[in-house]
């Protein structure tokens, strides 16, 4: 049953699968689905030499971008880009914060610069990632740790910020982007770090500001990704493959904080 995929070509798997005849599928929202079969969640895949994908059109072409790096677009570059476009639109750099300087956040820094033409501010706790961050083009780095932080990014933003797009999720930082949001203004959070916040019901009304919560991201939307992707709008990253055999490892320098940068599990 497939007419356009021939064996050798390389493509890129979109995981978030539904069923397929829902009102979500069939509104490009397979990735909200109930009854999904998400690849290497609900069915096996994640760590396998082959996976089964149910039809050609959850395939992308990944271009020239390396085997180790091009999945990636479909976890991490889906979820950058999607929550991006639910802060858009953005008329010039101060309109959008993005907070961390991880691996996230500084591709969503990468995604900005390509699909949008602007320079965002960068806001992290870590002075030596913020410095990647503006070696990479951000228009402000601020550390949010340091005394003054929330009265710099008013100011920078002339009274708040338009977007500001969160790939922490810790109480501390969702306050500090709520509270730094200029009137009407959209904060999507995408990181699970986890917390509270408490929000005066009479103000939300007043200012009309919206706090939007970000996972992964659409079919459709991985198509306009993909093509960034693969006509070489969004620079690459350095990416370290480990054999398959070294996947306990790898998790559990994650877990303890000891991974740096991508790593990539092969079966080559």
């Amino acid at each position: 049953e497939v007419t356009s995929v021939n064996i050798g070509e390389r493509y890129v798997a979109y995981p978030w699968i539904g069923c397929g005849d829902c009102d979500l599928c069939n509104s490009d929202k397979t990735h909200y689905c109930l009854n999904n079969s998400n690849l290497g969640i609900n069915v096996s895949g994640g760590y396998g030499d082959h996976v089964l994908v149910p039809g050609e059109k959850y395939l992308f072409d990944a271009g020239d971008t390396p085997d180790s790096l091009a999945g990636s677009y479909a976890c991490r570059g889906l979820t950058a880009f999607s929550a991006l476009k639910k802060a858009a639109p953005f008329n010039k750099n101060s309109s959008l914060v993005i907070v961390s300087a991880g691996g996230l956040g500084l591709l969503a820094l990468k995604i900005a610069r390509a699909a949008y033409d602007i320079n965002p501010i960068v806001i992290d706790i870590d002075d030596e990632k913020l410095k990647v961050a503006k070696n990479l083009g951000a228009a402000e780095i601020i550390n949010s740790s340091s005394e003054g932080a929330a009265e710099k990014l008013m100011e920078i933003t002339n009274g708040g910020a338009n977007a500001i797009v969160d790939f922490v999720g810790a109480e501390s930082s969702v306050n500090l982007g709520y509270q730094s949001l200029a009137k009407g203004g959209t904060l999507v959070v995408v990181g699970l770090f986890g917390g509270q916040i408490t929000i005066p019901l009479p103000l939300l009304t007043l200012t009309e500001k919206k706090i939007l919560g970000s996972y992964v991201g659409s079919l459709g939307e991985m198509e306009e990704l993909m093509k960034l992707v693969s006509t070489g709008k969004i620079e690459p990253v350095e990416v370290e493959s480990r054999n398959i055999s070294e996947a306990n490892r790898t998790l559990e320098e994650m877990k303890n904080g000891d991974l740096l940068g991508l790593v990539s599990l092969t079966h080559d």
